[in-house]
């Protein structure tokens, strides 16, 4: 089970430092490959570069990379500014009053509450969010109730907040917690709601996009290359280093419909086609290396 592919990444990435250890001597310029722990949403990165890591040699530019089962085995995608939306978690917990299963008027019921708070978060989406900016809204759990026959005293959610737009964040944000409160207190019930940013958007910088294009093209092929059209909606604490410096992030296919390799992230058939993973240390190694011939940017 590979989750969201963090062990290819790091199998590339030991094959991009194997490579480069062998063409040390003709390389002018310092390089480091970053194996970062704790990515999904616990802080890796940030920790890192608080402890230094793009300090002693001092880190001008940094590249990233992605395996990416949504484009084909062998091509690889990039686009300029925002590649991948900011992720914030929220909790929200329901307090109402438990009861008899068969009594619900004696109660107040945080499951049909929850119902309620479910819709009208997706409605914020649908109704108040122009359809031109991406916004995500995720619930991706619901606990409450310990018996078939009692109504609960609270439910608790839990779910992602996916925006590309850090203004769109906040007002985002801002109606959540204003629609919860709403529908709570029209139910005559109460409840906590906490917000936790996971990450920001990742941005990619443009000159460095162009750079990474030529080199894909001119290895490759425009036929290997996939323009983005939009950023995904998922997260990425890579985020983190390009708020420090100028980034560059890009996603190398996996996909194979003929070896059935279909399956998305965090799915738990999702699989990686290996024999992509060589391709992505010559994606990698190449990029840093002509990144060096022109002085790092």
């Amino acid at each position: 089970m590979h989750a969201c592919g963090h062990d290819g990444h790091m199998s590339v990435g030991l094959g991009v430092a194997y490579v480069l250890a062998q063409l040390k001597q003709s390389i002018s310029g310092n390089i480091k490959v970053i194996f970062q722990p704790a990515e999904e949403g616990l802080g890796g990165a940030l920790a890192m570069i608080e402890d230094g890591v793009l300090e002693n040699p001092k880190v001008d530019v940094i590249l990233g990379l992605h395996i990416w089962p949504e484009l084909d085995s062998g091509t690889v995608g990039v686009r300029p500014g925002t590649i991948m939306a900011a992720a914030d978690k929220f909790e929200i917990t329901l307090y109402g009053s438990g009861g008899h299963g068969g009594q619900p008027h004696l109660a107040i019921d945080p499951i049909t509450l929850s119902a309620e708070v479910i819709e009208g978060l997706q409605t914020i989406v649908s109704r108040e969010v122009a359809p031109t900016e991406p916004v995500v809204i995720s619930i991706g759990s619901v606990h409450g109730g310990t018996a078939f026959n009692i109504i609960p005293n609270q439910v608790e959610l839990t779910g992602t907040i996916r925006t590309a737009d850090e203004a769109v964040r906040e007002r985002v944000l801002k109606r959540i917690e204003e629609k919860v409160q709403a529908i709570v207190k029209g139910n005559n019930a109460s409840c906590d709601i906490h917000f936790k940013r996971c990450f920001y958007q990742t941005f990619n910088d443009d000159s460095l996009v162009e750079e990474f294009r030529s080199t894909v093209i001119d290895s490759w092929g425009a036929e290997t290359l996939v323009d983005l059209k939009a950023p995904t909606m998922t997260g990425e604490d890579f985020s983190e280093y390009q708020r420090v410096i100028p980034g560059l992030y890009v996603f190398v296919g996996t996909r194979s419909e003929a070896k059935g390799l279909t399956f998305p992230i965090h799915h738990e058939k999702y699989s990686i086609d290996e024999d992509v993973l060589d391709f992505g240390v010559e994606v990698m190694v190449k990029a840093t290396l002509n990144l060096l011939k022109k002085g790092g940017r």
